[in-house]
């Protein structure tokens, strides 16, 4: 506990940056296909969580 705890000045909450609760939705969709069920090649669900990231943080930018 106390390595965490000494980690404790660097972190910060979710509520602050109003895109991440997404952003960590989709990367833990894109896992869960490629290795829980492994549907999705690695690469490819990669890929394709950089693209649905790119997407969310355009959309809220606007």
């Amino acid at each position: 506990m106390v390595a965490f705890a000494e980690q404790s000045a660097y972190t910060r909450g979710v509520d602050g940056v109003s895109d991440l609760r997404e952003i960590l939705d989709i990367i833990s969709q894109e896992y869960e296909s490629s290795v829980i069920y492994q549907i999705t090649p690695v690469e490819q669900a990669v890929k394709r969580a950089s693209e649905r990231v790119k997407v969310i943080m355009d959309w809220n930018r606007n």
